[in-house]
């Protein structure tokens, strides 16, 4: 089924975590839709045909991996400091699908209704007092 604005999204997440640790992984879903710059139909009979029958649906993965270092007795020195850290490594559109390009006449744009950025990695620390 094709819409005529913006894509329907779907996102749902699988989270486990056990102590110290926490892994998640979430599919985001956007489904195929019509724009002003698809083929002419009968949702959008002013269509342009720029971009075929329709912008094409996607669906992406992100996930990520934390370690929380726990607060200790007797520690000292750096330990102390690094007590109540939490150390999160991610990835966001983990299997690097790249995102549908909507076309204007004359220059091509991505799809807003999804994020343009390819595979991104990150490393995070986060400390609780």
């Amino acid at each position: 089924m094709l819409f005529r604005s913006k894509a329907n999204r779907l996102r749902s997440t699988v989270e486990w975590t056990r102590d110290v640790w926490a892994v998640s992984l979430t599919g985001t879903y956007g489904n195929p839709y019509e724009t002003t710059t698809t083929t002419a139909s009968a949702y959008n009979p002013t269509g342009l045909g720029f971009d075929g029958p329709a912008i094409r649906g996607a669906l992406t993965f992100d996930t990520q991996i934390s370690y929380r270092i726990p607060y200790a007795q007797k520690s000292t020195g750096w330990r102390n400091w690094l007590a109540g850290t939490k150390w999160t490594l991610g990835a966001l559109n983990l299997l690097d699908k790249s995102p549908a390009i909507i076309n204007n006449p004359g220059s091509g744009f991505y799809d807003a209704s999804f994020d343009p950025r390819l595979r991104f990695v990150y490393l995070s620390a986060r400390k609780t007092l």
